[in-house]
């Protein structure tokens, strides 16, 4: 069972998240998109640890690969979106440089 279903086993029964898969790019929509969100909105409190956890890991990968990001490119990662993480995250599998990490393919 893929730890993201178990621990979704593991929620209360008003915030489960059956039948897709929220890793996979585009899966969550909140209902509420463009409405003000409560301050302690469990979705939005995954959703904004998952983003974190995607850019400080691709932030480590382009350290590795590039050398220390610049503040730029932090603030970049920080600010982008998941759909964005990921793709950036395969890009690196191929670029030969920094900016063709974050290429649109």
């Amino acid at each position: 069972m893929p730890l993201w279903l178990a621990w979704n086993a593991s929620m209360p029964e008003g915030i489960k998240l059956d039948g897709f898969n929220p890793f996979r790019a585009g899966a969550i929509q909140p209902e509420y998109a463009g409405q003000e969100e409560a301050p302690d909105d469990p979705l939005r409190l995954v959703l904004e640890a998952i983003q974190q956890g995607e850019s400080a890991l691709l932030e480590r990968l382009l350290t590795r690969r590039f050398g220390p990001p610049s503040p730029d490119t932090q603030t970049r990662l920080k600010t982008a979106t998941l759909e964005q993480l990921e793709q950036w995250a395969e890009n690196i599998l191929d670029a030969a440089t920094l900016e063709d990490v974050f290429k649109n393919h």
